[in-house]
């Protein structure tokens, strides 16, 4: 019989209880069913260790195989199980013996590193075996881990639980935002090639449906659907990046408030501001302030910070219906703008709506050029349209973006079509229109019918400019 003996460290006993008290989903004994049965399970298992029998079998001969019975022994068949598994050795069940149970149990923790072979440790136990005859009082040598292994005593588990999160931490602990520079795609399933439904812009965030590994099931304003996790930030690193990206609002609680001009009740008042409106709050505020610098309609001023409720400025997704309507109201908006400028421009015009942009020194074949693309382009026109079009010309030489001579700006590549595809020089070969040539020495002699307007394309284009007979001009 090998007599060499093995200790168990109580430190190590001390982490498997509090390993099998804890772990969940791994089918370890619960917390409730080794309190108080601790000390028996754990002795029962030293005897193989520290005494001179080296084997379960021994143990139980040695006790009239009565040991690992009653209630420890249910705790040591639910301890073996679930070691067993945990450890990956042969199953156990209701079918084996005590002892093989046993076995079990220790095999597990020698498989953990849960035993030594030093002379000192043995000598330890050896002592411990002579200061204490019943080998079920014997003490075990722990060192403070938090876990009581005395009969009857209570297990308590060491807590590693983190700093307490605030109230507005927990909220973000299931968002997530988009970490792009101008927007995400948000996908009806969770593939590349599924349907658009919506878009989370940068500054937007999300709640978390479910979380995968490459996709996250996500709903933000109207839009339920997919994004790729590769573009995105969860939970608290959700938080702080949206406190360094977003803008932080403050909302007014009370019926009115006074907009100041400096921090104090008896300072200037910028305006008086009814409750929910939303102010930006500037940077340069101290926190724990009585007043907050914020910003109001372009207009900077401080108010009360207690009547006022501070948050982060936090988009949401949009629908792909709610994007393209945006678009289609931010153009109609753009075209309203340029036309009222092109009617303002129109009406400044002095006499007739006509100015002069200053005379260009030409010859009778500059005139002839430039009359033959008028001709082209607006002969079938009023005389106003011929105009406008040799104005247009002017205006192209004037800038010198487009050519240093008349030639060069009627030639120029991508330009005037007529003069790419011949239909100038055929004009020239067989003569100007002589109010055509009239009009090309107005435009020669610098006036303008269209401002300093450069383009001109048929009127049925829908651009926003001047409109002159069938011609827009911008």
């Amino acid at each position: 019989m090998n007599r060499n003996r093995k200790v168990i460290s109580g430190a190590v006993l001390s982490g498997v209880l509090a390993v099998a008290t804890t772990v969940s989903g791994a089918g370890l004994v619960s917390g409730a069913s080794l309190t108080g049965r601790s000390a028996g399970i754990f002795s029962d298992i030293e005897k193989i260790y520290s005494g001179e029998t080296t084997t379960a079998a021994e143990v139980l001969e040695e006790n009239d195989n009565t040991v690992g019975t009653g209630g420890t022994a249910g705790a040591v068949s639910e301890l073996a199980e679930s070691l067993a598994e945990a450890a990956g050795l042969e199953e156990v069940s209701s079918e084996n013996t005590s002892t093989e149970k046993l076995e079990v149990v220790t095999e597990a923790l020698d498989a953990a590193g849960a035993l030594t072979e030093t002379d000192s440790e043995a000598a330890e136990t050896e002592a411990a075996e002579e200061d204490n005859a019943n080998p079920a009082e014997a003490a075990v040598p722990v060192e403070n881990t938090g876990v009581a292994l005395n009969e009857g005593d209570a297990i308590v588990v060491p807590s590693e639980e983190g700093p307490t999160l605030t109230e507005e931490e927990q909220v973000w602990t299931n968002k997530l935002m988009a970490r792009v520079e101008e927007s995400l795609n948000i996908r009806a399933e969770a593939g590349e090639e599924a349907e658009i439904v919506g878009k989370l812009y940068a500054g937007a965030a999300a709640d978390i449906v479910e979380q995968g590994p490459e996709w996250t099931h996500i709903t933000s304003g109207d839009v339920e659907g997919y994004v790729k996790n590769e573009f995105c930030v969860f939970g608290l690193e959700a938080y702080e990046y949206a406190k360094e990206n977003c803008p932080m609002v403050a909302t007014i609680t009370a019926d009115a408030l006074r907009l100041r001009t400096d921090a104090d009740e008896d300072a200037g008042i910028i305006s008086t501001l009814e409750e929910g409106t939303s102010l930006y709050v500037s940077n340069e505020n101290e926190e724990d302030s009585d007043w907050l610098f914020v910003s109001y309609s372009g207009t900077d001023g401080y108010v009360a910070s207690e009547y006022v409720e501070v948050s982060l400025d936090v988009g949401e997704a949009i629908s792909i219906e709610e994007e393209q309507a945006r678009i289609a109201a931010e153009e109609a908006a753009k075209a309203e703008q340029a036309k009222k400028e092109a009617q303002a421009q129109a009406k400044s015009q002095p006499s007739g709506g006509k100015t002069n942009n200053g005379a260009v020194a030409a010859d009778a074949s500059d005139a002839a050029l430039l009359g033959a693309l008028i001709q082209c382009e607006a002969g079938n026109e009023s005389y106003d349209g011929m105009v406008a079009v040799g104005a247009a010309v002017m205006n192209r030489l004037r800038s010198g973006a487009y050519g240093g001579s008349i030639r060069s700006v009627i030639y120029a590549p991508g330009q005037f079509s007529p003069a790419g595809s011949g239909q100038v020089d055929a004009v020239l070969a067989s003569g100007v229109k002589g109010s055509c040539l009239q009009a090309a020495q107005e435009a020669l002699a610098g006036v303008s019918n269209i401002g300093g307007c450069v383009y001109f394309r048929n009127v049925s284009c829908g651009h926003d400019g001047i409109v002159i007979g069938n011609h827009v001009f911008w």
